[in-house]
């Protein structure tokens, strides 16, 4: 009966992959307005809301966030 019960309400017994969070971050343009530190506090708040672990990852994702100046 529990186990039915358990079914019914979960769909099924496997376990699920942890929740992420989509937090965008500011795009880093390197113009003096733009605050580095501040984007790098963004950047690590994204990463490990998105459970970014890998290092080439966390690379690659910082890159698809620079703009202008900063992408040359």
């Amino acid at each position: 009966m529990l186990r039915q019960q358990q079914t019914a309400a979960g769909g099924s017994m496997h376990s699920r992959r942890p929740e992420t969070l989509k937090i965008d971050i500011s795009k880093y343009s390197g113009v003096e307005e733009d605050s580095l530190l501040r984007w790098f506090v963004e950047l690590d708040d994204a990463t490990r809301a998105r459970r970014i672990d890998d290092g080439d990852m966390q690379v690659a994702f910082a890159q698809s966030n620079l703009a202008g100046r900063a992408k040359t």
